[in-house]
């Protein structure tokens, strides 16, 4: 009788043991592997910034300022992502080093007025380096957030991360959503531009050229402006303030919490994949110039019509050199402060081209359905959804215009005007403004 009873608790312990250790391998599981694409989630509602605000204890830092999480940990704005790309999630802007290995959570606080449905949810943040092969000590990356399964109302989200290394290091950012809502339409070919990493050395004190810049791919159908600035001069800032007062521009502020040479040209990939997760859901094109870049197209619908007739998802556009009106001898405050260099119009000066174009592979730039796309770099991206359309454009048909002071004596060119009557347009638009803001 004895023995029969030893055996049988000795069974009860066998499966008791079994059954804790299926409990801790299942937790362990949940906790290093976070969800990844939830289903059936409501994004139906709208977010309100504002709802937010008032909701928040204290008042939360500005969605367009860089901020310290934890050491060499630094992070932007947060989006919601394409769902087309990566099914629901909420992606965040980061700056990290190389490797980063921190533990990092996502909290949505319920901003629901029901007691009853006031809790917080978390979930496990995957952090990711958006690669840009240049080994600096630090790079673009961004977190993951899986959006909670049940359809709480939130309109932000706080990020927790806990260094590895220095396990005491631990810190807090909370960050509102964009009030916006995913489900909205989107108009056929609108055009969204990103600029950014040049509006810096002689254009952060020219405002001459930043005017002709927007006028003339405004001509070409382009609908809004990002500008993400970093240091401007007050003449500069006023023609973007002017252009966000009329709606055909939004500013962001992009000051890195760090010296600018621990990451490759002041964070060029992250700015671009900020810029286009935050157009993917209202805008149906996105594409990211330089200053001195300027797209040229035969196409009598401008870009947008290029866009139309190309049937792509993501255009590529190849690059050929222009000569700069601008000589490389001439010091910048001698260009910015010369009343006469105000009318020097760098578009509607172009007769010639290089005859050389850059290949596929080389200082292409490009034009795409965002929610399309997982990865953004420079010149290319990666990770397209399944049936998603690439092309490269013609360039007899569109090319673009890369703007150099001099060009060599060796280089051989072609005559071509094709930029010539949407840059006329722009020159009486560019008048209007320059007097409207005194600038003659």
């Amino acid at each position: 009788m004895l023995s029969s009873r030893l055996l049988c608790w000795r069974r009860a312990m066998v499966i008791a043991g079994r059954s804790l250790t299926c409990v801790i391998l299942t937790c362990l599981y949940l906790f290093w592997h976070p969800s990844g694409q939830l289903e059936n989630f409501d994004l139906s509602f709208e977010y309100s910034p504002a709802l937010a605000v008032s909701s928040a204890k204290e008042p939360l830092a500005s969605v367009r300022d860089w901020r310290t999480l934890i050491p060499d940990v630094f992070v932007y704005a947060a989006h919601m992502a394409s769902p087309e790309a990566f099914g629901q999630e909420l992606h965040i802007t980061a700056i990290t080093k190389l490797y980063d290995t921190s533990r990092c959570f996502c909290t949505y606080p319920s901003s629901s007025k029901n007691a009853s449905s006031l809790r917080n949810v978390t979930e496990r943040a995957i952090l990711e380096n958006l690669w840009e092969r240049h080994n600096l000590f630090r790079t673009a990356s961004r977190f993951r957030c899986p959006l909670p399964s049940s359809p709480v109302p939130f309109q932000k989200v706080g990020l927790t991360c806990k260094s590895k290394n220095t396990p005491k290091r631990e810190g807090f950012v909370e960050f509102l959503l964009s009030g916006r809502c995913l489900n909205s339409t989107i108009k056929e070919f609108s055009i969204a531009l990103c600029v950014g990493s040049s509006l810096r050395g002689k254009y952060s004190d020219d405002p001459s050229s930043v005017i002709e810049f927007v006028e003339y791919h405004r001509i070409l159908g382009v609908d809004k402006f990002f500008f993400y600035i970093t240091d401007v001069s007050t003449r500069v800032l006023r023609v973007l303030e002017h252009y966000e007062r009329t709606g055909v521009a939004e500013l962001m502020n992009w000051t890195l919490p760090f010296k600018a040479e621990r990451i490759h040209y002041f964070g060029q990939v992250a700015l671009i994949n900020d810029c286009f997760l935050r157009t993917s859901s209202r805008w149906d094109f996105t594409g990211h110039l330089d200053l001195d870049e300027y797209v040229a197209t035969t196409n009598s619908d401008g870009l947008r019509g290029a866009l139309r007739d190309s049937k792509a998802d993501w255009l590529l556009l190849r690059t050929c050199v222009v000569r700069d009106p601008v000589p490389r001898n001439l010091a910048a405050n001698e260009v910015n402060n010369s009343s006469e260099n105000l009318h020097v119009s760098k578009i509607g000066g172009v007769r010639q081209r290089s005859t050389y174009v850059f290949p596929e592979s080389a200082r292409t730039k490009y034009f795409c359905r965002s929610r399309k796309v997982v990865f953004f770099g420079v010149h290319s991206v990666s990770g397209m959804v399944p049936g998603c359309a690439a092309m490269a454009a013609k360039p007899e048909e569109t090319l673009l215009f890369h703007f150099r002071p001099e060009i060599d004596s060796m280089v051989e060119v072609v005559e071509d005007r094709r930029a010539s009557a949407a840059a006329a347009q722009a020159a009486v638009n560019m008048a209007a403004v320059r007097n409207e803001l005194g600038l003659v």
